[in-house]
């Protein structure tokens, strides 16, 4: 697992022209994966290999939309013989695209190439709460909008930077709050993620989604 502190200096590595793209990458991450029958997770997997990518400095040397194909290609595990229809989906050329993704491979290391984002999180929460987090209706009346906003929290800035696991739990705490589910945070809950609803550590980032849930 990644630290904290290494999620926290993220932010500050990623080169600003990247900052500036990366909406535009994130939304192509996301409609990729629906392209290719690929799991919500997985896109925002990939998004969250990216940044970390960003973060090394391979972002001075290869061009955005190849860095995101290329996380797409690992989180996605696939074929390395036959990478032309990601290719084709963000518009770069197949054998650049093989070579960005050894460049990542070797400058993360191949532990570190297993993303797990706070899409992945969230929905694992939801099961073991006992929630069937694809139906929506069903959801809903656990989480709020929880599932329905995590692609606007994957865009925005002010998250970045943040540990997964707190992202989850900031995004179901501020969603049930915002949906009138109350207790927001019951004890079930605290027991199931470690937090209690007054951790400090947790307010900012409430406060963060809160004000991007209110946007939607």
């Amino acid at each position: 697992m990644i630290s904290a502190v290494l999620f926290v200096a993220c932010l500050q590595n990623i080169p600003q022209a990247l900052l500036v793209q990366r909406g535009e990458l994130v939304q192509l991450l996301l409609h990729s994966a629906s392209c290719l029958g690929l799991s919500a997770e997985l896109a925002h997997d990939a998004i969250q290999l990216m940044d970390r990518a960003s973060a090394t400095g391979l972002a001075t040397s290869i061009a955005g939309r190849l860095l995101a194909a290329a996380c797409m290609h690992i989180v996605a595990q696939q074929d390395p013989t036959g990478p032309s229809l990601l290719a084709v989906l963000f518009q770069v050329a197949p054998q650049q695209l093989l070579i960005a993704v050894t460049a990542v491979r070797q400058v993360l290391g191949s532990s570190s190439c297993i993303a797990v984002s706070a899409m992945r999180v969230l929905r694992l929460l939801l099961e073991r709460l006992g929630v069937e987090s694809h139906d929506a209706t069903t959801s809903s009346h656990v989480c709020g909008q929880a599932l329905s906003v995590m692609s606007k929290i994957a865009m925005s800035p002010l998250l970045l930077g943040c540990p997964p696991s707190v992202v989850a739990v900031a995004v179901l705490y501020a969603c049930r709050m915002a949906a009138g589910l109350l207790p927001a945070w019951p004890v079930t809950l605290v027991t199931l993620t470690g937090y209690a609803e007054t951790n400090a550590m947790l307010q900012p980032y409430i406060k963060a989604v809160l004000q991007l849930v209110l946007e939607v």
